[in-house]
């Protein structure tokens, strides 16, 4: 038997502090440049001025290159949230295209009004964090930290660890298929028994309760089969 374990959240190497939303990034994206183009006006007209006196020079002022930094920062911030949001829109479009799919060969209808496209814009308060961008701002028992999620996979028998999982998903729900998938990929099979400490969506439990091999224990909601 396996033992799903919720791990406290490892936190990041980085402070929330350093995490900016897709909406004030927008915002500081237009005052950035503004300050640039700003600034290189001013470069531009000191340069021509200096020129006259001490010849051509090509460098900018280190306050201007500090600010196009920031800018450049920003923008591929924005990049990142962008190409996220993009993504999660594919995959909600492909996860419904099956659904319709499904319905269309069992002769249903999907009830009520079509659900409107999912869209490619990201959540102006999804967030993204300049010091680790890979890390999430997740709730602990501390507090909302800049954090990753961590489970863990531990035999129930001998007391170790049989395979781990380091996620950006806030929620420990759903974390129990990617984790029974790692321990057959550690030990060359599934567990034939499995105990959560917490309800999982009904899809996880149903694979794996249907499946050949397999029990999932939840804390609230027992599933066994023979096998």
């Amino acid at each position: 038997m396996r033992r799903k374990e919720r791990l406290p959240k490892i936190k990041a190497n980085a402070s929330k502090h350093k995490a900016m939303s897709y909406e004030r990034m927008k915002k500081r994206e237009a005052e950035l440049k503004a300050e640039v183009a700003r600034m290189l006006a001013a470069a531009e007209a000191a340069d021509a001025s200096e020129d006259e006196t001490f010849g051509n020079s090509d460098e900018l002022p280190d306050w201007t290159v500090d600010k196009q930094k920031r800018l450049a920062k920003i923008q591929q911030a924005m990049a990142a949230l962008e190409a996220d949001a993009k993504l999660a829109a594919e995959e909600e479009r492909r996860i419904e295209a099956e659904k319709e799919q499904q319905r269309q060969a069992e002769g249903r209808k999907k009830p009520g009004k079509p659900a409107a496209l999912p869209s490619e814009e990201p959540n102006p308060k999804a967030q993204r964090n300049f010091t680790d961008p890979e890390s999430r701002i997740m709730k602990s028992k501390d507090g909302f930290v800049q954090a990753y999620n961590a489970q863990a996979a531990v035999d129930a028998h001998a007391q170790i660890i049989v395979a781990q999982e380091l996620t950006q998903h806030g929620s420990d729900q759903g974390q129990l298929v990617p984790l029974i998938e790692a321990i057959e990929s550690n030990l060359g099979r599934k567990p034939r028994t499995h105990a959560t400490r917490h309800r999982e969506p009904a899809g996880s439990a149903r694979l794996y309760r249907d499946a050949p091999q397999g029990q999932v224990l939840g804390s609230r909601t027992a599933y066994r089969r023979p096998y």
